[in-house]
């Protein structure tokens, strides 16, 4: 009757390693009780080896069966929680994932219509549950979160609402709309927060997903013929924050570099205007010998030329005793 309790006890999962070792503890007296009535009665060597074969057969079920309760036991962790605003009203169709510490999705599901979720069938470890909004309204949230075997692990998050700056650029002069230009958006709380759009044709511009705080703004021409502006703002928590920039055209610097005795145009010689001190901007001579600096605001400027070297020349020129430039320069 007590091998049947045991038997019992481990088909319905409560059985454990250490059940499995005090069961055998008995079997075996059992069996060797079995085994002397065995050969008392005459049963000789082919009755202990029948009982031998029945603990063994005995044995390996145990083992078995333990295992399939481990087995059942794992993946029986879980989490549930409540998504939320900053009003603390819960949020409807958030989607909420359970990522793994390598970064692949195990599961996901979205939220009820009062904000809460379940996501079941977890094994023990360490996860990131991220919280997400297709619609973009909302900013995305991830939260770590350890979960264990058998139990619930709760995860709450409240999201907040995500803001947006727009505009559009143009030509101060004359109103028209300038496209290609950089609109740079850097966060005074968070620099890591570093965004860059390019205008489009219309000159408009915009910068979804931005957490409240006060931002940066820095607007200039990869060309260079437009002067750059910067600015900051404060953005509020959802808001849709207008920024119109109009730009003015620099001023420009034009010529021709040539050779002072035959007068041809020389190419690759740098042409740097700067105001001392302040700084400035450089270009180098195409092949005619020509050159233009713009986007250069007003002031007195230095210009210097220079003979850019090649990879030979500069080799020439370090191994030589004295070396005479290609080209004076002033």
């Amino acid at each position: 009757m007590r091998w049947r309790a045991s038997l019992s006890a481990v088909r319905s999962g409560k059985a454990s390693n250490d059940r499995t070792e005090t069961d055998m503890r008995w079997v075996l007296p059992w069996v060797d009780r079995g085994s002397e009535s065995g050969l008392h009665s005459g049963g000789g060597r082919g009755g202990r080896r029948r009982l031998q074969a029945l603990v063994a057969l005995a044995a390996t079920a145990l083992v078995m069966l333990s295992a399939v309760g481990v087995a059942q036991a794992a993946g029986t962790g879980s989490v549930d929680g409540t998504v939320t605003n900053h009003e603390g009203k819960g949020l409807f169709e958030i989607e909420v994932a359970v990522v793994s510490a390598e970064g692949t999705k195990v599961e996901s599901t979205t939220t009820a219509s009062n904000g809460t979720y379940t996501i079941k069938g977890l094994t023990g470890g360490e996860y990131t549950v991220v919280f997400s909004d297709s619609t973009e309204k909302y900013l995305t949230k991830s939260v770590p979160a350890t979960v264990e075997e058998g139990k619930a692990t709760e995860v709450n998050a409240k999201l907040i609402k995500a803001g947006s700056i727009i505009g559009q650029v143009t030509n101060v002069a004359t109103g028209a709309a300038l496209s290609g230009v950089h609109v740079d958006i850097e966060s005074l709380v968070n620099p890591e927060d570093d965004f860059r759009v390019v205008t489009e044709a219309s000159g408009d511009y915009r910068v979804p997903n931005l957490e409240p705080g006060r931002y940066e703004i820095t607007v200039f021409s990869a060309e260079g013929e437009y002067l750059s502006q910067s600015l900051s703002i404060l953005l509020a928590e959802g808001e849709e924050h207008t920024v119109n920039i109009k730009l003015s055209e620099g001023g420009k610097i034009a010529g021709t570099v040539t050779n002072a005795y035959t007068h041809a145009g020389l190419e690759k010689i740098s042409v740097y205007a700067y105001i001392p001190g302040q700084g400035g901007r450089a270009v180098s001579t195409n092949t005619k010998g020509e050159y233009t600096i713009t986007g250069l605001s007003g002031g007195a400027y230095d210009v210097k030329y220079e003979w850019e070297y090649s990879e030979v020349e500069q080799k020439e020129y370090e191994k030589a005793f004295a070396f005479i430039p290609k080209y004076i320069t002033e």
